[in-house]
């Protein structure tokens, strides 16, 4: 990822008139506002080649979504806050943190999973968790298959479920709780697991109960 597309990702971020663009698009399809023109007003979307282009051009259609649901859904935190953010997760790495973040939301695979990074970023943001904490929570939300997730409360209490355990167990996100020679070994979420629920999920881990997750709110209109 080239130098010019994460200074104009920073130049994006610090800009509150791209803030006002995406926020105008709250009700409306992205690709809709593709077709709009809008986000050619935006620079991050500019130097894409232009937003109507985007949506003759799958992979780059796509990165641009999750990059305007990113956007859209940490418009309400403060651009110096983000700025101070993202300076410290490039320093913990010694990259620059812009590129850094854009690589992240190009890898994660699906686009429910920008929510869930977005509230680490701002529980980060609101010194809710370390940097450190941030960067293996993102890890762990890469390698997770999206259905998945749906299951971490259950790891509130011993259990193992085929197939999903050993996703889960693969994302560093549990331990194991019970060895048993004679029946199946059980897991547990391990502390990154539980920062996991809580602060990318808003569950309330001291409710031990096995109900569904609530998962990211509807904020967001599909294509």
């Amino acid at each position: 990822m080239s130098d010019n597309f994460a200074n104009t990702f920073e130049e994006t971020i610090k800009s509150k008139t791209a803030r006002e663009l995406i926020v105008q698009g709250a009700d409306i399809t992205f690709s809709k506002i593709a077709e709009s023109g809008l986000l050619n007003e935006i620079p991050i979307f500019g130097l894409m080649n232009g937003a109507v282009k985007l949506i003759h051009d799958f992979r780059n259609f796509r990165f641009a979504e999750k990059i305007y649901r990113f956007l859209f859904q940490t418009q309400d935190i403060p651009i110096h806050k983000q700025v101070e953010f993202i300076y410290d997760y490039g320093q913990v790495n010694k990259e620059n943190g812009y590129e850094l973040l854009l690589s992240v939301i190009d890898r994660l695979d699906n686009l429910n999973k920008i929510d869930i990074m977005t509230n680490f970023v701002r529980n980060r943001v609101y010194k809710k968790i370390t940097i450190n904490e941030f960067i293996r929570l993102t890890i762990a939300l890469e390698r997770i298959p999206y259905p998945d997730i749906q299951n971490l409360p259950n790891y509130l209490t011993d259990c193992y479920e085929p197939g999903v355990t050993d996703m889960l167990n693969a994302s560093g996100l549990l331990f194991e709780s019970i060895i048993d020679a004679n029946e199946t070994n059980k897991y547990q979420l391990n502390t990154t697991g539980r920062d996991f629920l809580k602060y990318g999920l808003n569950k309330d881990i001291e409710d031990r109960d096995n109900a569904p997750v609530q998962m990211p709110g509807q904020m967001w209109h599909n294509q």
